[in-house]
């Protein structure tokens, strides 16, 4: 009897807590609090394996006269699980004017997160008037669905995530469709489709798109992905700027021709959406190429592999660095212990531990800081990094690697700018590089806040612990080489903002020019040069390489394989289009390289 009551009551309990659960998750959609009105988004619960995903808060400010101060943050109280990496928490805080309305997009890196949009906590001027700071369930990365906002669909094809505009055809019944809430009234924000492997897109619906879209959608080429527009006509004014030399339109067959864009790709075809065997081209190319944009983000590294790839630091062993630290406080230890107590006593002058024992700690702590502050050189940071700049369009597309080192808790954290995409190196799985098998990492814990930028602080830079970042990023950028004919020479003017060490020409006829040091803002004349062939290498090998690193120092060997007539590469002995995240750090010198697309003309 008093089993089954028990029974009883804890089927009675758990049905009220859920209930009321639920009446907590209804509630933590709105709130309404004096003149504010707050609503949250839904994620979508699918999971891209890359990229970011974005939660939408959207406040309204009702009050004529008064302007608020709103902090939203998205956090995890506790630490659990394993996997490459936790977040603690998400947060943002912005200003909304009487009588506005303001959404705010708090963006997800492909990180654990305990908690879900119910979990939101938000203050107002400083007081808290909603949520409860974390949720019982695990919510894992996954893109809303202002990723795909051009789309009415989004599908799963064999792990590849593709945002689909047109209706569904009747061939694609073996593929799972997934549920997705268009947003066709959302204007592009960072990172919209930065989780998606494809984009296919008919003809009228791409000239159906606001500008805003169009260039957000042509930046997303040209950072890495697959566009493929699907019609006979002209492509939008945005789109025009295709390569007709035959350098860059790699394919025209089966009614289906390739550009490369930058690190992405855009192929243009009359024939209808057929990812079946009965179109082999279609399957080689445009199937194919979804299936590359995604590959160079499936390997993350452990800390030691990261660091064999880009090292921050000349040798990683952390053990023999936690020895290290261990025996000198063993030592200082015994100092102000049995060492201190044995000469005393030699002397007589044993009152005087009352004073000896705080000093001689005082003395032991100074020591273990300095020899933490400088023992392995102090904080450093080191980037490579190849950027695609198209100057018609004033564009910049960056990809690389960033690498941070730091031999105490660095509590100021790290400030990226906000259209960086980054994917943090620090895998508990092996990763296919000799060091990279010696070891496992530490959980990387810590938090984002999105106001002033994305600062990531907190624990995610351990002492002595080196953390790596891969990244990408767009951004709209003036920077430029300018190109002058004078008396049959030709003469390189440099705006990119740092001095080159060298560059590289290739111009229209098949020439190859070349230069070194140049001063900014200065000019020099190029120099032919004969004996090196151009081309055979694309900017699009390059990015779906798994390595980045390698690769990249590749072209800095040999730039004129990667070059095509109408481009050059420039390396820049300072790289002025990546932050400077930890700005007490000492930096490591820089690979920058600078493939640049002329304008039209030039």
């Amino acid at each position: 009897m008093k089993g089954g009551m028990s029974m009883r009551r804890v089927v009675c309990a758990a049905a009220l807590i859920g209930f009321m659960g639920a009446l907590d998750a209804a509630a933590g959609t709105s709130l309404t609090y004096g003149h504010l009105h707050i609503e949250t988004s839904r994620r979508s619960g699918f999971d891209t394996r890359y990229g970011y995903a974005s939660h939408r808060i959207r406040i309204q400010n009702r009050s004529p006269v008064k302007t608020h101060r709103i902090k939203v943050r998205l956090e995890q109280p506790w630490r659990s699980g394993s996997g490459k990496g936790r977040l603690k928490s998400l947060s943002k805080t912005v200003e909304v004017a009487p009588n506005s309305t303001a959404d705010i997009y708090i963006h997800q890196p492909y990180l654990r997160l305990i908690g879900d949009l119910h979990g939101y906590a938000i203050w107002v001027d400083g007081e808290q008037v909603g949520g409860r700071g974390g949720s019982s369930g695990y919510t894992d990365h996954g893109p809303s669905g202002s990723f795909a906002g051009t789309s009415t669909s989004m599908l799963q094809l064999a792990n590849i995530t593709v945002a689909f505009a047109g209706a569904r055809r009747s061939r694609m019944a073996m593929l799972e469709p997934v549920n997705f809430i268009p947003r066709d009234t959302l204007e592009p924000i960072p990172f919209m489709y930065s989780g998606l492997d494809g984009i296919l897109l008919t003809l009228p619906e791409a000239e159906a798109l606001s500008g805003s879209k169009r260039k957000a959608i042509w930046e997303y080429v040209k950072s890495g992905g697959s566009l493929a527009v699907i019609g006979e006509g002209k492509l939008p004014d945005e789109w025009k700027r295709l390569d007709e030399r035959l350098e860059n339109r790699a394919l025209k067959s089966d009614a289906i021709e390739r550009y490369e864009i930058g690190f992405g790709l855009l192929f243009l075809t009359s024939r209808q959406y057929d990812p079946t065997p009965t179109r082999p081209t279609f399957h080689a190319q445009i199937y194919d190429s979804w299936k590359e944009t995604q590959q160079t983000w499936m390997l993350t590294y452990t800390s030691e592999g990261a660091n064999a790839v880009l090292p921050v630091i000349d040798s990683y062993d952390a053990q023999a660095s936690y020895r290290r630290m261990f025996f000198l406080m063993l030592l200082l230890a015994a100092l102000i212990g049995p060492v201190n107590i044995f000469l005393l006593r030699r002397i007589d002058r044993r009152m005087k531990l009352y004073w000896t024992v705080p000093a001689v700690s005082l003395l032991a702590c100074v020591l273990v800081i300095f020899y933490a502050a400088i023992a392995d050189g102090g904080k450093r940071m080191r980037v490579c990094s190849l950027t695609y700049l198209d100057q018609g369009a004033r564009s910049a597309s960056t990809i690389g690697w960033f690498g941070f080192y730091s031999p105490s808790a660095h509590r100021e954290g790290l400030l990226f700018d906000e259209e960086t995409e980054l994917a943090l190196q620090a895998s508990q799985s092996m990763a296919p590089h000799p060091k990279a098998w010696l070891t496992t990492d530490p959980h990387a814990v810590g938090s984002i806040d999105w106001t002033d930028g994305q600062r990531w602080s907190g624990e995610w830079i351990k002492p002595r612990i080196p953390l790596h970042f891969k990244f990408r990023k767009t951004q709209e950028r003036t920077e430029r080489i300018d190109l002058k004919r004078n008396g049959g020479k030709l003469k390189a003017v440099n705006r990119l903002g740092a001095d080159v060490k060298a560059f590289w020409y290739a111009d229209h006829d098949g020439k190859l020019y070349r230069a070194s040091d140049i001063r900014n803002g200065a000019e020099a004349v190029l120099t032919e040069t004969k004996s090196v062939q151009i081309g055979g290498k694309k900017l699009r090998q390059l990015y779906i390489s798994y390595d980045w690193v390698p690769e990249i120092d590749a072209a800095k060997t040999s730039p004129a394989a990667y070059l095509q007539p109408g481009r050059y590469i420039a390396e820049l002995e300072e790289n002025v289009f990546v932050e400077k995240a930890m700005q007490d750090a000492k930096m490591k010198p820089p690979t920058c390289l600078v493939v640049g697309e002329l304008e039209q003309g030039e």
